[in-house]
């Protein structure tokens, strides 16, 4: 899926590659960093909050971050990313528009 993914991005028409960076352009030094850093803890739980509600986890599962949110006990929200897809996103990003940064 990696591979996918990181192929995409190097088919994706090259304006719209250019607005995305443009528009995520604070956040891409924070998201370069974060990713370094993710892939130290290969597994490590990062964040687990339980409400009466709700409850939303944030792991490092074998090299992938897992974040998953549910409400009154229903999934709402279930996204696995290898850290190193977050570093070549951030990376191709870069690439497109060198002189935004």
């Amino acid at each position: 899926m990696h591979k996918l993914f990181s192929a995409g991005l190097h088919l994706a028409p090259r304006h719209n590659l250019q607005q995305a960076a443009e528009q995520l352009r604070l956040y891409l030094p924070v998201l370069r960093q974060i990713s370094k850093e993710l892939e130290k803890y290969p597994n490590a739980e990062l964040v687990d909050v339980t409400d009466n509600r709700d409850h939303m986890r944030a792991a490092m599962v074998n090299g992938k971050l897992r974040i998953d949110a549910n409400e009154d006990r229903e999934t709402v929200v279930h996204i696995v990313v290898p850290v190193e897809t977050i570093r070549d996103a951030v990376n191709r990003l870069e690439e497109v528009s060198p002189g935004i940064w």
